[in-house]
């Protein structure tokens, strides 16, 4: 059984690739304590960073979830939403979805865009176009990445909305969105016309 006593033996425990994948258990049960003991934030934040692994997914997305939604301190929620886009899996999706469409979390709920095009690829795309109308930028600006990394072009219209947004990242991330979008009907279109010349 691992106990950590201090900083080092949680960074000694993270550190060892051999026994890592068995270490998330206790990993998860130091998380839960953040709620129950005074854990200081920079512990918490290395803890969410640890089970923030592919390896993780199927054993830290449950406990995630419950952090996410008791953590009080926007920053860390952020993390354990990004921790999420990487280890969430198709047992969390209704969690993520409606947490990502609660605008009391504010813009913490960014990487919950992430998690769940990953998750979900194209069926994800009409939540996503739902959180285009969020008063977040973080959420915005994430959506649009994502919408592009699906290259969701139902969609192209209402981002190009975005190409004048106040915060030039957001507006970045909609001509870049844009760009992947029509590269794909370009493409598209000449394998089309190569069907077509090919019948003939």
């Amino acid at each position: 059984m691992y106990v950590i006593d201090k900083d080092e033996d949680l960074y000694d425990l993270t550190q060892k690739d051999a026994v890592y994948p068995q270490a998330f258990p206790v990993l998860l049960e130091y998380l839960k304590k953040r709620h129950t003991f005074d854990w200081e934030k920079r512990v918490h934040s290395i803890l969410i960073d640890a089970v923030a692994v592919k390896e993780a997914r199927g054993v830290a997305g449950k406990e995630l979830v419950c952090q996410f939604r008791k953590e009080k301190d926007e920053g860390l929620r952020f993390e354990i939403g990004n921790a999420l886009s990487v280890v969430a899996t198709e047992e969390e999706v209704d969690d993520l979805t409606t947490l990502a469409l609660d605008g009391s979390y504010g813009g913490s709920r960014a990487m919950l865009c992430k998690a769940l095009a990953r998750v979900l690829g194209d069926d994800a795309v009409p939540i996503l176009a739902k959180l285009l109308k969020s008063e977040d930028q973080a959420v915005v600006g994430m959506t649009i990445q994502a919408l592009g990394d699906r290259r969701a072009v139902n969609t192209r219209e209402s981002i190009e909305s975005f190409l004048n947004h106040k915060e030039s990242w957001v507006r970045g991330e909609a001509r870049k969105a844009i760009k992947k979008m029509d590269t794909h009907l370009k493409r598209i279109q000449k394998k089309l016309e190569k069907e077509l010349k090919d019948q003939k």
